[in-house]
């Protein structure tokens, strides 16, 4: 159903700092704009509120002083969306959160005291969005530091663009960045579990200092396509991957930062170019509860050589203990071939489930 109780652009500053436990937040400049501070919400006795909420400038707030509620449904960020101020009292969504083509919302300020997500929570251009052609980028985005009382995500975590594997060409393509000016993922300090999927497609072409400091558990899969990292992300509490853990058509330096994970469901590298020379943090990995596979990653730049770096050797995996299903290694221009089998030996070949196939790797190895 629509909400409709009150636009939140009604209160002052001064009257919700007067309300007794009120703790001001700043939310945006001081303009003299009746949404300067934002009200910390105790969310232990929360009301709920039944009905999706499409979010666009004139949309009336659910919030009523500093009652935290639950929303009962799912809010989607419209295009109209010139701010999230008037959201400021929700603590949890048992539906999912959409945001995408919120062309004029700079930041999510207004989400200061959202503690969960039930379903899925996808700042991006999302291809599961329920229409398509889903709407444009979130071009002014630039800080989601707001988020730092999330705690959980039921569904999946997607930030970034939407992308689609080309039979044509064989590779990964995207068609939006989503997040164009976000260039750091540092708001989520006590995100925990995600029960879904982590999806990190796209964006900018930098992106420093992106932690998922508290994150421990992530369902299904975890996704890097057409991403970019100088340094991380990293992830120093996460313990298991359900699903796979893949890097696809990734600009990364590294692979990230897994320094605790000992079990995914499945690793994929494909597509690396040359600045990607290691795999990271995955030392500690034992188990790879699915394939292995690792193909098609180069050191090339717009056909140039460049200097022999790239992806050589898979010493960053001599912890495998168990490989359960199969293994592929196949056309990495220098990754050698007797470092493949030296892998395979190593986790032996009693305790990899699957099939083995190692060819077109580099051969003219010491």
């Amino acid at each position: 159903m629509r909400l409709n109780r009150f636009k939140y652009s009604f209160f002052a500053p001064a009257i919700l700092a007067g309300f007794s436990g009120c703790t001001p937040t700043k939310g945006t400049e001081d303009t003299g704009d009746a949404k300067e501070y934002l009200p910390v919400i105790e969310c232990t006795d929360t009301e709920t509120v039944v009905g999706d909420i499409d979010w666009r400038a004139d949309t009336p707030s659910p919030c009523d002083g500093l009652q935290g509620i639950v929303i009962d449904g799912t809010i989607d960020i419209e295009e109209e969306a010139t701010d999230l101020d008037g959201l400021y009292c929700v603590c949890g969504i048992t539906g999912d959160f959409w945001m995408m083509g919120a062309y004029q919302v700079e930041t999510l300020q207004g989400l200061l005291n959202l503690e969960f997500v039930q379903g899925r929570f996808s700042i991006a251009i999302d291809g599961t969005y329920p229409t398509w052609p889903p709407p444009l980028e979130n071009e002014s985005l630039t800080d989601i530091s707001a988020l730092s009382r999330l705690r959980s995500v039921g569904g999946t975590f997607h930030i970034g663009g939407s992308s689609s594997y080309s039979r044509g060409t064989g590779e990964y393509e995207y068609s939006s960045k989503g997040n164009p000016l976000l260039t750091q993922v540092n708001g989520f300090s006590s995100l925990e579990t995600i029960g879904g999927g982590f999806q990190y497609w796209g964006n900018v072409s930098v992106l420093e200092g992106s932690s998922f400091p508290a994150l421990q558990s992530i369902g299904t899969h975890a996704s890097f396509r057409l991403a970019s990292f100088e340094d991380g992300p990293y992830f120093e509490s996460l313990e298991s991957i359900g699903g796979e853990l893949s890097i696809i058509e990734s600009n990364q330096y590294e692979m990230g930062h897994f320094p605790v994970l000992t079990d995914v469901g499945g690793l994929i590298i494909q597509g690396t170019p040359e600045a990607f020379t290691t795999l990271g943090d995955l030392s500690q990995l034992e188990r790879i509860n699915g394939d292995l596979t690792v193909t098609s990653n180069r050191h090339l730049v717009a056909g140039y050589e460049s200097n022999n770096l790239g992806l050589q050797d898979l010493d960053d995996l001599s912890g495998l203990e168990q490989i359960a299903g199969n293994v592929t290694i196949t056309d990495n221009e220098l990754l050698c071939e007797t470092r493949a089998y030296d892998l395979v030996e190593a986790v032996s070949e009693a305790q990899i489930g699957g099939t083995i196939t190692i060819e077109n790797n580099r051969a003219d190895c010491d």
